[in-house]
């Protein structure tokens, strides 16, 4: 055959010779179009035979505006490039793509770029395409789908067809199920994905944040630094200090098998709070007393609680509260909704006591169990509490002196003993001496320092600064955790 450029027509008329000089028809049947061609011109290719001139043929196209991109849709919305489509191997269906070429910034133009594509796949024992863009599945694996323009261009985009066993559900969970986290810290977050025979149990974590209960009526979050909340690609969640309290952040994951799933209909969502600093515990309605106020003195922290080695099975109820380092003063809810009260409760020991998640310790056998309760904020802040099973001191005696006399000494010692401990099968005989109420006569106006009166392994230390009349009441405490306690009122005189 001998290719021609029979005709060209530019915006109705005839193209000038200068035009013809930017369209050219190879040997083969190649037509080239310079860049210089304007959109909208017509292009009559003719192709005669070189044995008999009297036979030819023509065909007529037309100049559009160069493809910049191309983006395949699925049901009329757009896919990711290179993204995944999800087909269940056990409901095996056709997949209804199209495709839509667009200007290089992804404006579409659908009058003046050629919407024309081929399709093809990269493994037809998995899924096979159509010139319509329709995929056929046909096996379990992946198969690439591309569709590119036919102007030229050569522009392409594609998708991945993933026919598996796919993700049906999703469970987002957070560690030690937070629903708060601390400004500054991370908590990290797992997904659990149904059915267990899933091939691809991997997801995509995303977020979003809401900041519409936040009490500060000048924040602004233009003002917060550059990614002020991020996930990464394991689903650990990070806050930067200074986002504000009471911001909500909503958490997602996506299966990234391109079954769709995800738990969008019910995300996560963690309050962020001040960072706890400080955890006490308690015997359960011992945090506070008869006005409400949080009583730290009483706090088990970092002591010994003792259970009868005599009642195994026997159960304790432990509280643990939270406060940050300005927590408020006063009234023991105020403290509460300073800080997340959420925590994970652990032992050292199962074997001699075991904790559940509510704070309810058990004990098993004799021995002694660290007990902790750890922020579940990420704040990692954590108190301890030495569960010690044994037999217990259930009662004291102690003797010394009801009063001392300083006279003209400028102090004066009293000594002070437990005589008795009962039972006396009790494993840790031990006692820690304190004094714990200095009560002044009426009308004085002094003031005294700690070492005016003083306690130590039993002996009382009093100075002559202490007026007469002043009442001294001292302890005597078991050291087992009992929590055995006995106690003398000394008179100055």
């Amino acid at each position: 055959m001998n290719w021609t450029i029979d005709s060209i027509v530019v915006g109705g008329t005839p193209g000038e010779p200068a035009t013809r000089k930017d369209i050219t028809v190879s040997a083969a049947g190649l037509v080239a179009v310079k860049n210089t061609v304007a959109a909208g011109t017509v292009i009559t290719v003719k192709a005669t035979s070189k044995t008999d001139s009297t036979k030819s043929g023509t065909h007529t196209v037309t100049v559009k505006k160069p493809a910049g991109m191309v983006v395949i849709k699925r049901d009329g919305n757009e896919m990711p490039n290179n993204g995944t489509i999800g087909v269940d191997r056990d409901a095996i269906a056709p997949v209804v793509l199209s495709a839509e070429a667009r200007n290089a910034d992804g404006t579409a133009d659908v009058t003046d770029i050629s919407q024309i594509v081929t399709w093809k796949t990269s493994n037809a024992r998995v899924a096979g395409v159509d010139d319509n863009g329709v995929v056929k599945p046909l096996s379990a694996g992946t198969a690439r789908i591309t569709a590119t323009t036919a102007d030229g261009m050569n522009r392409s985009a594609s998708v991945t067809i993933n026919v598996a066993a796919l993700v049906t559900d999703i469970d987002v969970k957070a560690a030690g199920d937070a629903t708060m986290i601390a400004r500054g810290k991370a908590l990290q977050f797992t997904a659990a994905v149904k059915p267990v025979r899933a091939a691809n149990k991997n997801v995509t974590w995303s977020f979003e944040a809401d900041y519409s209960d936040v009490e500060d009526v000048a924040f602004n979050p233009a003002d917060l630094p550059k990614n002020p909340i991020s996930v990464t690609a394991a689903g650990r969640l990070t806050v930067n200090a200074k986002v504000p309290a009471k911001t909500k952040i909503r958490v997602y994951a996506t299966a990234k098998d391109g079954s769709d799933i995800s738990n969008a209909a019910s995300p996560y969502v963690v309050t962020v709070k001040k960072p706890v600093a400080r955890i006490d515990l308690f015997v359960s309605g011992e945090e506070k007393d008869v006005d409400e106020k949080i009583v730290i003195g009483e706090s088990l922290t970092g002591k010994k609680l003792g259970m009868d080695r005599d009642e195994l099975g026997d159960t304790v109820q432990l509280t643990a509260v939270a406060a940050s380092v300005t927590a408020p003063e006063g009234l023991i809810e105020d403290i509460r909704k300073d800080t997340s009260q959420e925590f994970i409760w652990t032992t050292s020991n199962a074997k001699v006591a075991t904790v559940e998640q509510n704070g309810v310790v058990t004990s098993h056998a004799a021995g002694t169990a660290q007990i902790k309760a750890t922020a579940a904020d990420g704040s990692n802040k954590s108190a301890t509490v030495t569960i010690n099973v044994a037999s217990l001191v259930s009662g004291l005696v102690i003797s010394g002196p009801d009063t001392v006399t300083i006279g003209n000494k400028a102090s004066v010692t009293a000594k002070y003993a437990v005589t008795a401990v009962l039972p006396a099968r009790a494993a840790d005989k031990k006692v820690t001496w304190a004094i714990t109420e200095i009560k002044l006569p009426d009308g004085y106006t002094g003031s005294l320092v700690s070492s005016d009166v003083r306690m130590s392994a039993g002996t009382l230390t009093v100075s002559k600064k202490v007026p007469v009349g002043t009442q001294i009441r001292i302890t005597a405490t078991a050291s087992d955790g009992s929590r055995v306690t006995v106690e003398k009122i000394v008179r100055v005189e």
